[in-house]
């Protein structure tokens, strides 16, 4: 089979520009809507990408697009495209911000068992096995550039340590995994932006060793706020109804039975 000749493509291309450009004519009066969906593609092709790309890439294409947008002030279609493409960049540019804002060491491979110590600011109360979130670590062997922001541990035994009180416990940990499956969920990319650099569990008790302050920050006041609002209502309303209404209330979900949750998984609606 024979290539098609350049002139085909070209014609095409012409006529796909001509088609835009007459549809673009159309929506002049809505263009401030299209804002927000340019600059969601950007961000999506943020993500999509396989690679980190270089940091001066969203800021140049910004600055072409300015550019064009003065040369070609008077043609419509110049300026349409132009800011079409600073929006686009505009998203690119607040995604891959975003992403390097919330920068924090992931553990590079897996750590312990050995002694892992940090601050409580996070409890899942699951009912087997509940999970703590764990800030301001110290862990043997490493370094501060190479600690992680934040890791989650799951405990042995129903006993949960206060909000913010500090606690010693023999962990083993890993990094965040891979997706199970093309297309799956992102363990890694959802603890880049949650800053946990590890995941693992409890090989012993947890050791309480500075109880929680009496006045602590307001991040950690809100979190306990929602953890005894939560444990209200599912006392207020056992078994999974109360389960559900507190994960609607204040998102905790650790109470929902696994039936129930994939049940609204499947629906949707989780």
């Amino acid at each position: 089979m024979s290539p098609a000749p350049p002139g085909r493509f070209l014609s095409a291309a012409v006529f796909v520009l001509t088609a835009a450009g007459g549809s673009l004519a159309a929506e002049r009066g809505r263009w401030a809507l299209w804002a927000p969906a340019f600059l969601g593609a950007g961000i999506a092709v943020y993500f999509v990408l396989a690679r980190e790309p270089a940091i001066w890439i969203a800021p140049l294409i910004l600055f072409c697009a300015l550019g064009a947008l003065g040369v070609g002030r008077r043609s419509g279609t110049v300026i349409v495209g132009a800011l079409m493409t600073a929006a686009v960049a505009l998203g690119f540019a607040a995604a891959q911000y975003a992403a390097h804002g919330v920068a924090a060491p992931v553990l590079a491979k897996p750590y312990g068992p050995a002694l892992v110590t940090g601050r409580v600011v996070g409890v899942e109360a699951f009912a087997r096995k509940p999970r703590i979130l764990l800030d301001r670590l110290t862990l043997i062997g490493l370094s501060a550039a190479q600690t992680p922001a934040q890791v989650r541990i799951r405990l042995r035994g129903a006993d949960l340590p206060a909000m913010g009180s500090q606690i010693a416990v023999f962990a083993r940990l890993s990094p965040p995994s891979r997706p199970a499956a093309p297309g799956a969920f992102d363990f890694r990319r959802h603890a880049w932006f949650a800053r946990i650099g590890g995941y693992g569990y409890a090989l012993g008790a947890a050791r309480v060793q500075t109880a929680a302050p009496q006045a602590g920050t307001m991040g950690l006041w809100i979190t306990s706020a929602r953890q005894n609002i939560a444990t209200r209502v599912r006392e207020s309303a056992p078994g999974p109804s109360g389960a559900v209404a507190a994960a609607l209330i204040t998102g905790d979900r650790s109470a929902i039975p696994l039936a129930v949750m994939t049940a609204m998984r499947d629906s949707g609606l989780a």
